[in-house]
């Protein structure tokens, strides 16, 4: 169990300093990753600095007939559009997401682990009392 632990704890690490070194990296200027689009939708991942955005967004003509509601909680914006049928556009009707999470949401959540490990790692290694005479056998 121990093992598996350790694993999973290693993994999470990982992906702690990934997420470190991709807001250190785009601290100097946005790096887009295009996931791909299809009639609806352009999907992408946006890092800029201290902050990470899925865009989902619904594909538009001229912006007709769209409607956007914008939540926030505890820092993370969620856009929620909506493309109605009878826009004008001549586009079916469709949805769209944008969430917006300060990057150091995913570097607190997966840094929990190896935080953990370290200090039952560390706790775990006290120093055993050196002998006394009452344990000692007698000369």
């Amino acid at each position: 169990m121990r093992t598996i632990f350790t694993i999973i704890t290693a993994i999470s690490a990982l992906i702690c300093f990934a997420f470190i070194g991709v807001t250190l990296v785009t601290l100097g200027g946005p790096k887009v990753v295009n996931l791909g689009h299809n009639d609806q939708n352009t999907y992408q991942l946006k890092f800029d600095g201290l902050e990470i955005d899925y865009d989902g967004r619904v594909t538009t003509i001229g912006g007709e007939g769209m409607n956007s509601h914008t939540t926030t909680t505890l820092g993370v914006d969620v856009i929620h559009q909506h493309r109605d049928v009878d826009a004008g556009a001549h586009l079916p009707s469709g949805d769209g997401l944008v969430i917006s999470v300060p990057s150091f949401y995913p570097i607190a959540i997966f840094a929990i682990l190896p935080i953990i490990w370290l200090v039952a790692t560390i706790g775990g290694k006290k120093k055993s009392a050196p002998a006394t005479s009452e344990t000692q056998p007698a000369a």
